[in-house]
């Protein structure tokens, strides 16, 4: 079974789980999202999955740390789930009557349910016409609460102008005679960036990979700053690090269109036991989470809110990654919001001065933390400059290293493919073996070995695909003319690069060569019959 955080169809709708460090609750925040705990399981029936006696929902504003697990339907159970005529039982039955069953004609079936707040559900359920899954999220809205509708829509009719692979997609939108609203948009499985920093036990840790989901994270907010709009809600939480390392920014329930001409929506949820005078500052409204708010979004100066806060957001996320530790310190979220009001970000950028990450990273953030706007950075365009910069010099400066190490290794050295067919071999594999490089590169590389060793050096790839190390491996490997060379190899695999790294030296010298064996032996056998011979001959004295 795969195990997916609540970074699933409940992420992937928006509703991303509060982090463990810092805390994460929406205080002082206009509520957005549904916060879960539970666990699914399949029922006897061989049916849908369902959830078990230990599901249970609640509305918080404290962090949450909960985990659901969940697994792809098998093919068995989407023919289950298209053809039957009913939906789940844990589905509830207004919900199917909105959006319609297999049965009755309509496009989406209900699956199971996956999230429960205090404001609506999340659904995975599977798209009848395109066969796929899909998350579903339903907002209960009340009479007398009609903003709660126009945000909802409003949330939805940005992410959908947003066409970019790391912004959640938007399929459908509706609402129901009921008072229901919901919206149809991508199912998402994998992690948040929240839970992998929560997971990594140094800062030094995966920190090549962080930077890549962090600059992934940068790019599509560089596309909404460029389209006018601004997220005022970065946090790792809100960035779901999926399947095959692909990034998508979540949470766009806080997110503005900067030129819009309409006035701000805002609303309150009595369920976070919060009075008006404690949601309003005497500026504003204060949008966001606490740990990542820049200054002027802790004041609930909506006026100055502008690119450069969701700049500040993205040096909070920058600063973790780096550090380890956010860029606010404190044991309650007021008094972290007490932090961002203030702007005391002097501890974060006495820990970026000295950490151990790249320099220009920790300048970087550094500038994003700036109390005053007009010192960031104007976008997060101007940010991925930067990371490009960075990553791309870093690149370039492995491959001269590599280049260098190649032109001067007294051994052989290549890089080969999972697949078996070398990817590059330096100049001694060429001397050695006598095959011109292009020869060595177009074919594979267990052609060139002796056939009594072909066996054990695929066993030996195979060991290097589940994660081990070759250490001190021999095999022959056949030269241009005909003989066969002894060559001991050190490899190590690299996944993320599809790539087997490997050093061989020639070791024939140091093997016993089997022909001189053979012909020691012939002599020694000849000598022992010549020996034999002389004694069956009768010695005859001499006259």
């Amino acid at each position: 079974m795969a195990t997916v955080e609540p970074s699933t169809a409940m992420e992937s709708a928006g509703c991303a789980p509060g982090p463990v460090r810092p805390p994460d609750p929406p205080t002082r925040i206009v509520p957005s999202g549904l916060q879960l705990e539970g666990i699914l399981s399949a029922d006897d029936s061989g049916g849908a999955p369902v959830l078990d006696e230990r599901f249970h929902a609640q509305l918080t504003v404290g962090p949450i740390d909960h985990t659901v697990h969940l697994r792809p339907l098998s093919v068995a159970e989407r023919r289950t789930v298209m053809h039957a005529g009913d939906a789940p039982a844990d589905v509830d039955a207004g919900m199917v009557a909105a959006i319609g069953v297999a049965g009755a004609g309509g496009r989406y079936r209900l699956v199971r349910e996956v999230g429960r707040g205090g404001m609506g559900v999340v659904y995975e359920a599977l798209d009848l016409q395109l066969e796929r899954s899909v998350a579903i999220k339903s907002l209960k809205v009340r009479g007398d609460r009609p903003s709660q509708l126009k945000r909802f829509l409003r949330e939805a009719r940005i992410a959908s102008r947003l066409n970019h692979p790391g912004i959640m997609a938007i399929h459908e939108f509706g609402q129901t005679d009921d008072g229901r609203a919901f919206m149809v948009m991508r199912l998402l499985r994998g992690q948040t960036l929240r839970q992998i920093l929560d997971a990594r036990a140094g800062e030094a840790d995966d920190l090549p990979r962080l930077l890549a989901a962090f600059l992934q994270a940068c790019q599509a907010v560089a596309y909404a700053h460029a389209a006018g709009v601004i997220h005022r809600d970065l946090k790792p939480a809100n960035i779901m690090v999926g399947d095959y390392s692909l990034v998508t920014v979540m949470d766009w329930g806080l997110a503005k269109v900067l030129d819009d001409p309409q006035p701000e929506v805002v609303f309150t949820d009595e369920s976070l036991g919060e009075t008006p005078e404690e949601i309003h500052t005497a500026c504003g409204t204060v949008f966001g989470t606490p740990g990542y708010l820049a200054p002027e979004q802790a004041r609930g100066e909506i006026d100055r809110v502008d690119r450069r806060t969701d700049v500040f957001g993205l040096g909070c996320i920058l600063c973790e990654i780096l550090t380890g530790e956010p860029a606010y310190r404190g044991t309650t979220p007021v008094e972290v919001w007490r932090q961002a009001e203030e702007g005391d970000t002097a501890a974060a950028l006495a820990r970026l001065e000295t950490c151990d990450g790249p320099e220009v990273l920790s300048t970087l953030a550094r500038r994003c933390l700036a109390i005053a706007p007009e010192q960031r950075p104007a976008d997060a365009g101007e940010i991925v400059e930067v990371l490009v910069t960075h990553l791309e010099s870093g690149q370039r400066r492995a491959e001269q290293q590599l280049v260098r190490f190649f032109d001067l290794s007294i051994d052989l050295f290549c890089i080969a493919s999972p697949s078996g067919t070398f990817l590059r071999v330096n100049d001694n594999a060429v001397r050695l073996l006598g095959h011109p490089e292009s020869v060595l590169l177009s074919r594979k590389f267990l052609d060139f070995v002796h056939p009594d060793d072909q066996a054990t050096t695929l066993a030996e790839v195979e060991k290097l695909g589940r994660g081990e190390t070759t250490h001190r491996f021999c095999n022959r490997y056949r030269c241009v003319d005909g003989r066969f060379v002894t060559l001991e190899w050190n490899a190590r695999a690299m996944p993320e690069e599809g790539a087997i790294y490997a050093v061989a030296r020639d070791v024939t010298a140091l093997q016993p060569d089997p022909d001189i064996d053979r012909l020691r032996d012939e002599r020694d056998g000849l000598l022992a019959r010549i020996a034999a011979l002389e004694r069956m001959l009768p010695m005859e004295p001499l006259a």
